[in-house]
C-alpha cells in the first residue's frame, strides 16, 4: 500500500489472532484496568466517538442507550464488537476509517475516548490532531493508553528488546511512543494526565497514561494548518512538504498529505481548494517513491 494514503491493512492471520486474543483476554485486562478507566469514561455522553474499541472493551463504561460511533478499521474486530454493543444495549455505528482520517465533521463530537489505541495507529500526532478537530468547544478526550517506560529502567530495557516481535504480533503496536507529549502538544485548551503502573506478565505493557483533554475554545484547525503551511512556504519557496514534517510541533507533513486526499470525496470546498492551488509549488499528486521535499 502506497505510504501516502494512510490505510490500514490487517493481516488475515495476525487480524484474526488479535480479534479472537482480545476477546480471550477481556475480563483479565478490564481486571487490570477497571479502577483506571472508571474516573476517565464516568459521566459520558449519549453520543460518543471512540477510536480503535476492537472487539468491545470499553462497551461496559457506556450507559445503555449510548450510541457509539466507532472508529475501527480492522475488519477482523466488527463481528465481536457489534456482539458486544447487542449484550450492553448500546447503539454501534462502525465505520471502517483510520484514526488519522476520521469521517466526521469539524467540531461534531461531545466526547472522545480512545483505550491502548495510540501505540497502534501509524501517526499517533495526526490522529490526535483529528479528535482536536472533531471536538465541539467544551468537548473532552477521554483516554487510557500504554506507553513508554522511564529510560534506563528495566521496563523501558524490555520494551526496546521485545519491539520488533511485539509490533509484528499485534499488528504494529509500539510499547515505546510518548504519548503524553504528543497529546500535550495538540492544542487543547486543558490537559490532565496521571502516569501508572499495572502488575501483568506482559512486562511491555505495564507502564500506562490516562485522563483527559478539554477544549474550551475553538480555533479553525484548517486554518491554523493553512497558515503553518503559508509559513513553510515563505521559509523553503514551495508547499512540497514531506508526509512525515512536522512544523511548530504540528504534523504538517499528514495534513497536507490528507488534502490531496480530501479533494476527490469533495471534502474541500472551492474557496479552499483555490487556497492551497495558489501556493507556489502544491500539487494534487505526488510522484511515487520515497518522500521528498525541504527539511526546513
Amino acid at each position: 500500500m502506497d505510504d501516502d494514503d494512510g490505510g490500514f491493512e490487517s493481516h488475515p492471520g495476525r487480524g484474526r489472532f488479535n480479534a479472537v486474543f482480545f476477546r480471550g483476554m477481556d475480563a483479565y485486562i478490564d481486571w487490570h484496568l477497571h479502577k483506571h478507566k472508571t474516573p476517565v469514561f464516568d459521566h459520558l455522553p449519549t453520543t460518543v466517538v471512540e477510536l480503535g474499541p476492537g472487539v468491545g472493551a470499553n462497551l461496559r463504561y457506556l450507559t445503555p442507550g449510548t450510541r457509539l460511533l466507532a472508529i475501527e478499521p480492522n475488519p477482523y474486530m466488527h463481528s465481536s464488537l457489534r456482539r458486544a454493543a447487542a449484550r450492553h444495549k448500546v447503539e454501534v455505528e462502525i465505520r471502517s476509517v483510520v484514526g488519522e482520517r476520521i469521517d466526521l465533521p469539524d467540531h461534531s463530537a461531545e466526547a472522545v475516548i480512545s483505550s491502548l489505541v495510540l501505540c497502534t495507529v501509524r501517526d499517533p500526532a495526526t490522529v490526535v490532531s483529528e479528535i482536536r478537530r472533531i471536538l465541539r468547544p467544551g468537548g473532552h478526550y477521554c483516554f487510557v493508553e500504554h506507553v513508554a517506560a522511564e529510560t534506563g529502567t528495566p521496563t523501558r530495557w524490555v520494551q526496546h528488546s521485545l519491539r520488533r516481535p511485539w509490533a509484528w504480533v499485534f499488528e504494529g503496536c509500539s510499547c515505546e511512543r510518548d504519548l503524553a507529549t504528543v497529546i500535550r502538544s495538540a492544542g487543547f485548551s486543558e490537559v490532565e494526565i496521571t502516569p501508572y503502573r499495572i502488575h501483568s506478565p506482559f512486562l511491555p505493557f505495564n507502564t500506562h497514561i490516562r485522563r483527559s483533554c478539554h477544549l474550551l475554545a475553538v480555533i479553525d484547525a484548517w486554518e491554523m494548518n493553512f497558515q503553518l503551511l503559508q509559513r513553510y512556504v515563505a521559509r523553503t519557496g514551495t508547499a512540497r512538504v514531506r508526509r512525515d514534517h512536522l512544523k511548530e510541533g504540528q504534523p504538517l507533513g499528514s495534513w497536507a498529505s490528507n488534502q490531496r486526499a480530501f479533494l476527490k470525496p469533495g471534502k474541500l470546498s472551492q474557496e479552499r481548494t483555490a487556497r492551497l492551488e495558489a501556493l507556489p509549488g502544491w500539487q494534487w499528486k505526488l510522484p511515487t517513491g520515497p518522500a521528498s521535499g525541504p527539511h526546513s
